[in-house]
Formats: C-alpha cells, structure tokens, sequence
C-alpha cells in the first residue's frame, strides 16, 4: 500500500510542535485564513495554478507556519489544523497543476498529516482525491486507485454527501485508467445518488463547487479515459456552456471535446472516426480561453491534440491552428 495511504489509515496520529513561539493564535485568525482559503481557491480554479501559487508558498511560510508553531486553546486547535491543512492541499493543487509535481506531493502529504490531526475526515478524503487526481494525471494508475479508494472510504465516514460524490467520480476515472469499466460505472452511479442527497448549506465550503455541472464534466472525463468518444461529444458542450469564466475548465473540457475527433491510432481501427475539421475548430476555442492560463495541465492537453493532429499538419485548418497556438500561448508560455 502507497505510503501516504498507510500514514492516512494508521491509527497514530502526527505530532506537531506547537508552542515554540510566543504567537497565540485564536478565532480571527482562523477566520482571515479560511477567508484566504477562498480567495487562493478562486484565483486557481479561474487562471490556473501558476497564478497565486507563490503568493500562497508566501503565506504558508509567513503566517501559517508560525501559528502552527503558536499556542491555542483546545477548541481553536482542530480549526487551525484544519484551515492549515486545507490551504496546504491548495498548495499542493497549484503546484500539481503549475508542473511541479513533486513539490505538490510534498505538500499534499503534509495536508493529509494536517487533516488527520485536525480530525477533520471530509477534508481528508477531500485531499486523498486530489491525490489520486495527481496520480491520474501522471499515468501512475495503482496509485490513483489507492488514493481513489482511501478517499471514498474517508468521505463515507465523513457525513458529507457532496465528498462521497466527488471521491465517487475521481475513482471512477482510476478504475477507467486501469481498464476497468463496471467498476467505474458503478462508481459513477454512486457519485450521482450521493450527489442528489447533498445540501450545499450543510457542506464543508471547499466542496460546494462540486454541483451537478461538475459532475457532468467528471462524466464526460470518464468517458475520455474509457475512450468512448460518442459519450464524450454528447456532454462536452453542456459543460462548457456553463464554465464561462472559467478558464482552466473551458480549456480541459474543450481540449477533451478535441481530441475525441482525432483518436490515436488504435482507437481509430475500433470504429471511431477521425474528425480534423471538428477538432481543429473546438481546439481552437481551448486555445482562445488559454491566453493568460497559469496552467500547464491546461496547456498540456492542448498539446495532446496538437500531437495527434501532427500527421494532417500539411491541411490548412490544421495550420492555421498551429499558427494561433504558436501566436498566443506559446509566446506566453
């Protein structure tokens, strides 16, 4: 079993060395961290990880550092486990979706730490699926459904509805990464029941953007990594119609959209089509919503269609894509 895994499961608990400083920590400071919790939130999920995340290293080193150093009363104590943990995990994202993916497990280790301390399991499993996001993205498939699965674990204890969905969804795609498609649909199936049982108001705020769109997406997601491109086509442009303003989504939804017209090479012999013209406009849109993304997991799946389109690179359409691709983001890049 992966490491961070056991750490998570084993009963003992992490120790930290509060009260080395004279800091003395109390309500409004965990209310201004939680306040900046949504702030850096924010700024990730519509520019990308690059866009605050030394900012956040910032603050992580200059004020939770300290506090967590500090003293605090037996009440105040979870809160600031848990907001340290959660603005941590923040960290981790922004660094994983920034390309720095060590520096993103370190941190994602220490939320987790952070989390179970804090006693705090919907934040847990909150992390744990961010792991297995992390995993998923870099092709470690074992891993990705140890985290997926710890996650769900984590969520079902945890009495968020909203939690279990999400975890839900993200093991999903582990179990479609590792070929294993009943099992993701059954997964999905549950993340859609827990889904309809949540009531935002009663959730953990850092779960509340998970609505019924956002599992649509994480349905079209599967979809991809199970190569059913159909399925892909039928959900990308709902998805998209509601991600205005949401750069980093606008440009994985449509990239995903992309390059279900242009299947590799043997997706091609099992009966799906290639498409370039289709490809090349939607493409197009996710190079559009990139100029000015801070994320290299957004710029990378563009890429992945940009790879796939190279063999038709002596087409017009094709060039011009190129062309618009080389004039705007790679320039920023």
């Amino acid at each position: 079993m992966f490491d961070p895994v056991r750490e998570w499961l084993d009963e003992t608990v992490p120790v930290f060395a509060a009260g080395e400083n004279h800091r003395r920590v109390g309500t409004a400071d965990i209310e201004v961290m939680w306040s900046m919790c949504e702030v850096f939130s924010n700024a990730d999920h519509h520019l990308g990880g690059g866009y605050a995340r030394a900012t956040l290293a910032r603050f992580l080193d200059d004020v939770v550092g300290p506090a967590l150093r500090g003293s605090c009363d037996s009440r105040t104590a979870p809160e600031l486990f848990a907001v340290a943990a959660r603005l941590c995990d923040l960290s981790g994202f922004m660094c994983f979706d920034s390309a720095r993916q060590g520096l993103g497990q370190k941190y994602f280790r220490q939320a987790l730490r952070l989390a179970k301390v804090s006693g705090n399991t919907a934040l847990g499993a909150h992390i744990l699926t961010d792991m297995s996001m992390q995993a998923h993205f870099l092709n470690r498939k074992k891993e990705a459904l140890w985290f997926g699965t710890a996650a769900v674990h984590a969520a079902q204890q945890s009495g968020s509805p909203s939690s279990t969905a999400r975890c839900n969804a993200l093991l999903a795609r582990a179990h479609a990464l590792n070929g294993d498609a009943p099992a993701g649909v059954q997964a999905m199936l549950e993340a859609e029941r827990r889904l309809n049982r949540a009531r935002p108001d009663d959730e953990p705020d850092w779960i509340r953007f998970f609505t019924e769109r956002q599992l649509s997406a994480e349905f079209m997601y599967v979809a991809h990594d199970g190569r059913r491109a159909v399925d892909v086509q039928q959900r990308a442009p709902l998805v998209l119609a509601d991600s205005v303003g949401m750069e980093r989504r606008q440009v994985l939804v449509a990239a995903t959209l992309a390059a279900s017209y242009v299947p590799e090479p043997g997706e091609a012999a099992v009966g799906h089509s290639v498409e370039i013209e289709q490809a090349c406009h939607v493409l197009q849109d996710a190079i559009r919503a990139a100029r000015g993304l801070t994320s290299a997991r957004g710029i990378e799946s563009i890429n992945v269609v940009r790879r796939r389109l190279a063999p038709y690179a002596d087409l017009p359409v094709v060039q011009r894509v190129e062309n618009e691709f080389q004039t705007t983001v790679a320039l920023v890049g």
